[in-house]
């Protein structure tokens, strides 16, 4: 695959997530009644365009919806999804697709945070509903900061970026996870990953080349995604994670992002 700009990444990670979306619509609204054509798709449909057809199957909606379509469809019937996703995800895309097709009206370059930002949605909607488009986006994020690694020289040291590391991420977590409500159990395995983690790019790792890739591995992995997605659960505790410091990380780095 080809080098592509941000606003490119996330426009194919767009592509590549409608017809997931296409087949959880299909699967859902066949549950609620045998007029759900005419109940949830006819009737967003008809109001743009006027000669929608009034019948319909699972098949026809890869022929008549686009991602934007698929979004507002979740968004509109979100009680009927949320065991497959969260209303604030879909309402994300939404923005995000409208400010990719816009973005030059506005005179505005969408940068790689940006993408790297929306590619990581894309990675949580998709993580019940298609782990195999899931890997595919990741996939995308992988190059997107393989790019960046490829085109900047690190400039701070492996003791800076582990510092930074134990500092923002871990030491901060390890407080926090006093106040949040799971079973002991889980906080024990989650310190330990800790410290395996500390230890091991302390110990294992040689230089901050070998950081940033081992930091880039957690983020472009269904394992991190599930791991993100888990620690972002506590709603009361904002416990970080990679991805919370992931713009300072790589502006020490790099001395900008």
């Amino acid at each position: 695959m080809q080098p592509l700009s941000p606003r490119g990444y996330v426009f194919i990670g767009l592509e590549v997530i409608r017809e997931p979306l296409i087949k959880i619509i299909g699967k859902v609204l066949q549950k609620q009644s045998k007029s759900w054509w005419k109940d949830y798709i006819y009737s967003r449909m008809v109001s743009v365009e006027k000669h929608f057809p009034r019948t319909g199957t699972v098949k026809d909606l890869y022929k008549y919806l686009d991602e934007l379509v698929c979004l507002k469809i979740l968004k509109d019937n979100h009680k009927l999804f949320k065991e497959y996703i969260e209303i604030k995800l879909i309402e994300d895309l939404i923005d995000i697709r409208h400010k990719c097709i816009h973005i030059f009206k506005i005179g505005k370059i969408s940068d790689k945070n940006f993408a790297d930002d929306t590619l990581l949605k894309m990675a949580c909607v998709m993580d019940k509903i298609d782990t195999e488009a899931q890997k595919t986006i990741l996939s995308f994020r992988n190059q997107l900061n393989t790019q960046t690694v490829n085109e900047n020289h690190v400039i701070a040291s492996k003791e800076t970026l582990v510092r930074f590391l134990k500092d923002r991420v871990w030491d901060k977590s390890l407080k926090l996870f006093q106040e949040i409500d799971i079973k002991e159990s889980e906080k024990e395995q989650l310190k330990n990953n800790m410290g395996k983690s500390l230890a091991y790019i302390n110990d294992e790792l040689q230089n901050s080349t070998d950081i940033v890739n081992w930091f880039n591995k957690h983020l472009h992995s269904s394992e991190g995604v599930k791991m993100y997605m888990r620690l972002k659960s506590f709603k009361k505790v904002n416990i970080p994670t990679f991805e919370d410091v992931r713009i300072d990380f790589y502006t020490l780095c790099y001395g900008g992002y």
